[in-house]
Parts: C-alpha cells; structure tokens; sequence
C-alpha cells in the first residue's frame, strides 16, 4: 500500500498498511488459542473420544500446525508473497473453523451417542480429521508468514 507524504511523494508502509497486520495476527491468535481451550472436551463429549485419545489428537493438530510454519515461510517467500499466503489460508482456517462449527452443529454428523468411546467411522471421521488437517494447514501457513509481514525488505 502506497501513501502520499507532505511532499506528494508516494511511499511505503505507515500505520494504515499495517493495520491489516495488526488486525489478522490479533484476530488469528485468538482463534487458535480459544480453540485450543476448548478441544479436548470437544473431542471427549461430542465425538465420543477417550481422554488419551482427545489430548493425542490435539497434541497431534499443535505439532502439525507447528511443523506447517516452516512451510508457510517457504511458501510466502518462495511462491507467492507474504500478503497472500496470509489471505490464501486465512481463507482456509475460516473453511476449516466452519466445517468444525457445522460437525458440531448437526447430529447426523456426529457418532452415535449411544456409543461409549472410538465411535468416529466414515464419513463422520473423513470430516473430523479432514477439517483438522486443514485447520492444522491454514493455521501453521498463516503463523508462517504473518510475522514476516511486520518486517522491512532489505
């Protein structure tokens, strides 16, 4: 984003520019870590996983998400610039977060609660696991390339 200054000349950066920063870095760590407070449970009353099972399964979703960094910082730099790696799986974390908030908002896509525990099968695991991988991707590529934004090129 380019800025007129005194002299009419045009430049970069400013707080204007930056606001977009700001505003998705604030926005993307409440997300992850107000989801982060609640999964397990999730995980244990609505899709009827054991305890162990639950905190593996989010142990499993933090380590990917963090691994992912290092592919978004490859991917903002290499392929595509920082501005849009950010909206590109910005756009995926809100894909992934609403399929999340459907699964838990519809019975027929939940297991069986009669079922004690391991009931997640089919086309109900396909969704869980699938909306948790790209919650996973978009989360780690955006934490990537985000950061980088703040930064001045040299």
């Amino acid at each position: 984003m380019y800025l007129k200054n005194s002299e009419g000349n045009k430049k970069k950066g400013g707080f204007r520019a930056c606001t977009f920063v700001f505003v998705l870095g604030a926005f993307e760590n409440m997300g992850f870590v107000a989801n982060l407070a609640s999964m397990v449970l999730y995980f244990n009353l609505v899709m009827k996983l054991d305890y162990p099972t639950s905190s593996n399964t989010l142990t499993n979703y933090l380590g990917s998400a963090c691994l992912l960094t290092l592919l978004g910082g490859f991917i903002s730099d290499t392929f595509l610039n920082r501005l849009y790696t950010c909206w590109i799986f910005g756009s995926i974390v809100v894909v992934a977060l609403s399929l999340l908030t459907i699964q838990a908002r519809f019975k027929d896509l939940q297991p069986d609660p009669l079922c004690e525990s391991g009931c997640v099968q089919g086309g109900v695991a396909t969704m869980f696991h699938g909306s948790l991988c790209l919650l996973a991707l978009g989360a780690g590529e955006v934490k990537g390339a985000l950061p980088a934004l703040g930064g001045r090129p040299v």
